[in-house]
């Protein structure tokens, strides 16, 4: 199989995957920058190279469970009734509900407990954290 092939086969298996743990909403999935976005209808995913490591992978992984279990555990209207207006606090509060969200999906299932992990571990070396 070329590698394109089996990269449009992962990318179509990560969507589905992402809608399944996400309520089965039918998101449409995207991919392109480096950073996860979830819209009301949309789901945008970070592009995979086309010689994609195993690394690489995992981490797409991790950022498509995050926007399933978002999808899945997050309450937009309890979010913005709760969120402070001050730009420090709300920061705060936001890590902590992607907090909250994504360790309802670590604990409940290792498979994407490991994703997240992958994910972050990501974004720690784009970031040089």
């Amino acid at each position: 199989m070329a590698s394109s092939d089996s990269n449009q086969q992962f990318l179509k298996s990560t969507a589905a995957a992402m809608r399944a743990i996400g309520g089965g909403v039918e998101h449409q999935v995207t991919y392109a920058g480096t950073d996860t976005h979830v819209g009301k209808a949309d789901v945008r995913l970070p592009a995979l190279p086309p010689r994609a490591t195993a690394q690489q992978r995992a981490s797409l992984r991790g950022a498509a469970d995050a926007a399933a279990l978002w999808l899945a555990h997050h309450d937009e209207s309890t979010h913005r009734k709760l969120c402070p207006n001050l730009d420090g606090a709300r920061a705060i509060f936001e890590s902590a509900e992607r907090a909250r969200v994504e360790a309802i999906g670590a604990r409940d299932l290792k498979g994407v407990g490991d994703n997240l992990e992958a994910a972050l571990n990501q974004r720690y070396e784009d970031r040089q954290i």
